[in-house]
């Protein structure tokens, strides 16, 4: 590799050669061509500028290699920062990736257990309202029991809903399901206390026509016929066109 010193060199080289083939053109024409030593030394002085010139262009090159190795080794240096950079950010980009992830874990854990204490919109026997998670699953876990034909346990669960929602849209179909219940079970008095209360509260209730039908069967269980045509023809009065109507006709010609 050239320094500075020997690129100094090779240029004052090529001044000097310069300056004396000036000098050298500056004697008369007529003397330097008559005088053979002196076109020899022209001859001499032309080649050894050529070798000179071409010294230089060689050393030229060799310099502009140089700048390029140095640029390349620059470039080579800037890329290499470059990577560092990129791997430092591709960590920071993990990282950050890995904490969205655990956030997004940490928002959906949240909202299911927010899910599970918000309330809810059903619909049961016709009618839409709201009820708790607790409440809901209370009652279908009733709904199972009595598919099973486990009436004791229905019975239960049942009351405990009467018992700890109060107000719940629930109501008129677990007082329905309850004297079912009760019914199933030989408990034919709290079968008939229970149908009142649903006939007397909730008496547009889609359950009603069931319930009175129901109670007319109570009371025939009690012994109480006359009671038990009452409820029939008032029955039959009030939802004509229902199906427990048609029922409590024949029903009526039994009790005869």
């Amino acid at each position: 590799m050239l320094n500075k010193l020997q690129f100094a060199r090779v240029q004052a080289a090529r001044w000097g050669l310069v300056a004396m083939l000036v000098a050298a053109s500056q004697t008369s024409y007529g003397a330097l061509f008559e005088d053979d030593e002196a076109r020899r030394a022209i001859i001499d002085l032309r080649q050894r500028i050529q070798a000179s010139q071409e010294r230089l262009q060689v050393m030229q090159d060799k310099l502009s290699k140089v700048a390029t190795s140095e640029s390349i080794l620059d470039l080579a240096n800037q890329n290499e920062r470059l990577r560092g950079e990129i791997a430092q950010l591709r960590g920071q980009n993990e990282q950050l990736s890995r904490t969205v992830d655990d956030l997004s874990r940490l928002v959906n854990s949240t909202d299911s257990r927010l899910s599970l204490l918000e309330p809810m919109v059903v619909s049961v026997d016709r009618e839409n309202f709201s009820v708790g998670p607790k409440e809901k699953a209370d009652y279908e876990a009733a709904m199972t029991a009595l598919r099973g034909s486990d009436f004791e346990t229905a019975s239960v669960v049942l009351q405990g809903i009467l018992r700890d929602f109060p107000e719940s849209g629930y109501t008129p179909s677990v007082l329905f399901w309850l004297g079912n219940a009760y019914y199933a079970t030989g408990q034919y008095g709290a079968a008939l206390t229970t149908f009142d209360q649903l006939t007397n509260q909730f008496a547009q209730h889609l359950r009603v026509p069931e319930a009175m039908l129901a109670k007319a069967n109570c009371q025939v269980e009690l012994r109480d016929k006359l009671g038990a045509r009452k409820n029939l023809q008032a029955l039959i009065t009030n939802f004509p066109s229902s199906e427990a109507a048609q029922a409590a006709k024949q029903r009526l010609d039994a009790l005869k």
